[in-house]
């Protein structure tokens, strides 16, 4: 049997999970969008050397705070900031050009 804390992985856990309850991790509960958006404005905003971003379908045009009364919170502006200042940005568009569904 594991003796470290991959033991954790192979016992019982509540709700059937395979994980175990982690205690003091940085998480976040998010009820909406507009709370999830300006989270990742401040994440950007306070980035100090990389940035990985995933989505699936990215508009570059977003403003990430609202109401938006200047460019400071739209994504791209966001970016093209941080780029100018050397940050390592990287971003994979998960977006499917062509989308099909049956009815």
């Amino acid at each position: 049997m594991l003796k470290t804390t991959g033991r954790d992985f192979h016992v019982e856990q509540r709700f059937n999970s395979y994980a175990p309850i982690r205690a003091n991790t940085k998480c976040q509960w998010l009820v909406d969008g507009s709370d999830y958006m300006e989270a990742v404005a401040y994440a950007i905003k306070s980035a100090t050397e990389e940035i990985y971003i995933t989505d699936w379908f990215l508009s570059p045009e977003i403003y990430l705070k609202r109401p938006a009364l200047s460019d400071e919170w739209r994504f791209d502006k966001m970016l093209e900031k941080k780029a100018v200042n050397f940050h390592i940005l990287y971003l994979i568009n998960k977006c499917f050009l062509e989308f099909r569904m049956k009815v």
